[in-house]
């Protein structure tokens, strides 16, 4: 329904309104095509109802608005957002664009004899999509699972080498062998995998890629310390290699759906972060302050005192710091009773983190069926 050359829309609860006009800059598109808009009219809201992403439907929105300027939400990954925009209709080639433009290295030839279009793969395109998309292909899907296999293995293995009985002996020379061939796989994956990446500049700020790396090449040269005063450097550099299980997250979309989420609920952790070390710092200089002149208090600075604090507030409780004091015992009773306020936000950041998982679900489960 069309008033005043405006058209109304209802993403998932979130009205959006613009021209008419707008839309028929595109008219093959679904938003753009009023016979096609027409089967999603919702005639007691009257505007046209899609149980689709807001957020995805704002980038969409802005394309008809921009003339042609697709830009992809930060928050949404490339493959849900690359769902919307085929659901909605827009051409492959405003998608391949704002791809092109993300670093990402894919265009198109078109076919003198019969206009077809076909994807030009490099070997190092095709190097890419083999170790940084398993569900390219069944090679790619059994290599990841592998790699994968292959952390969780090498973490354990790290792990149990902690114990007592494995840290010396015939024994100990196995683990470092095996340390060392596994390393030597991690090592040529990383290697071919920074080679093959479409933008080098991205591959380095990724965390994980950061991770591996340090865990590989900087403790690789330490693996052979035997001597007393490098053994603990030498554990410590091993640990590191722990980092490796974020590298399982890559192989499990659930896994980064919830990472994307968690950092759209970035700012709610800083405030309720930023909430604790408040608490914290006042508490622990209240009872550090209550407690001075006590001789036998165990709280002899604000940091103990804030160590205190925080094992009150969270329910933590210890025990290896407690209050002597009458006026220190008060107040950190009353923090016990404040830290139950720590609930509050928690209660707010709880409901958003479902409320944006359930809608992310849904729309990865619509597109699955369409």
């Amino acid at each position: 329904m069309v008033y005043q050359s405006r058209v109304r829309f209802n993403v998932a609860g979130s009205f959006y309104e613009t021209f008419l006009e707008t839309l028929n800059r595109y008219p093959n598109t679904l938003l753009g095509d009023s016979s096609r808009r027409m089967n999603y009219f919702d005639s007691n809201n009257k505007a046209y109802f899609f149980n689709r992403s807001s957020a995805a439907f704002e980038a969409i929105l802005f394309f008809y608005q921009s003339n042609g300027c697709l830009i992809r939400p930060s928050n949404l990954p490339m493959e849900l957002f690359e769902c919307e925009c085929k659901f909605y209709g827009l051409e492959e080639k405003f998608v391949k664009s704002m791809k092109l433009r993300e670093g990402f290295d894919c265009h198109d030839e078109e076919n003198e004899h019969n206009d077809e279009k076909k994807k030009c793969y490099t070997f190092l395109q095709k190097l890419w999509e083999f170790l940084d998309e398993p569900r390219s292909s069944l090679q790619a899907k059994i290599f990841a699972s592998v790699s994968v296999l292959a952390i969780i293995f090498i973490v354990t293995v790290d792990c149990f080498s902690t114990l007592e009985k494995f840290r010396s002996g015939p024994v100990s020379v196995v683990i470092n062998a095996v340390t060392s061939t596994f390393n030597i796989f991690f090592a040529f994956e990383i290697i071919a995998r920074f080679v093959s990446a479409p933008s080098k500049l991205k591959f380095f700020k990724s965390i994980a890629n950061a991770l591996d790396f340090f865990s590989i090449f900087i403790s690789l040269p330490f693996l052979a310390v035997e001597d007393r005063n490098g053994a603990i450097f030498s554990r410590c550099l091993r640990m590191v290699r722990v980092f490796r299980l974020i590298r399982v997250s890559t192989s499990c979309p659930t896994l980064l759906t919830v990472f994307n989420i968690l950092k759209m609920c970035i700012k709610e952790f800083t405030a309720l972060f930023f909430y604790m070390v408040v608490s914290f710092t006042i508490f622990g200089s209240i009872i550090y302050l209550a407690e001075l002149d006590d001789k036998k208090s165990p709280v002899t600075s604000v940091p103990e005192g804030m160590w205190l604090a925080m094992q009150t507030m969270i329910t933590l409780g210890y025990g290896d710091v407690i209050p002597v004091t009458l006026l220190g015992k008060l107040t950190t009773g009353f923090s016990a009773a404040i830290g139950v306020v720590i609930a509050i936000p928690l209660i707010s950041l709880g409901e958003k983190y479902l409320s944006l998982y359930s809608k992310t679900f849904k729309i990865s489960l619509a597109n699955q069926k369409s």
